[in-house]
């Protein structure tokens, strides 16, 4: 489990900074759409998909011939 979050960018451990504040400041103010969000934030972040055409942000490591 802890491998998984080696490969993090600092925007990955951003988004899931924040995807965490929309989520815990939601349940505290009852406030459904913002939990939403955050939960939807914390879910991409951790799946490793997001706004990228291809579907993952990362590309592989380079290989040396």
């Amino acid at each position: 489990m802890f491998s998984y979050f080696k490969n993090f960018t600092l925007i990955a451990y951003a988004k899931l900074a924040i995807g965490l504040f929309f989520l815990i400041m939601g349940i505290v103010d009852s406030q459904i759409p913002t939990v939403t969000i955050g939960a939807l934030l914390i879910i991409l972040t951790l799946s490793n998909r997001g706004h990228c055409s291809s579907g993952y942000c990362s590309t592989p490591p380079r290989r040396n011939k």
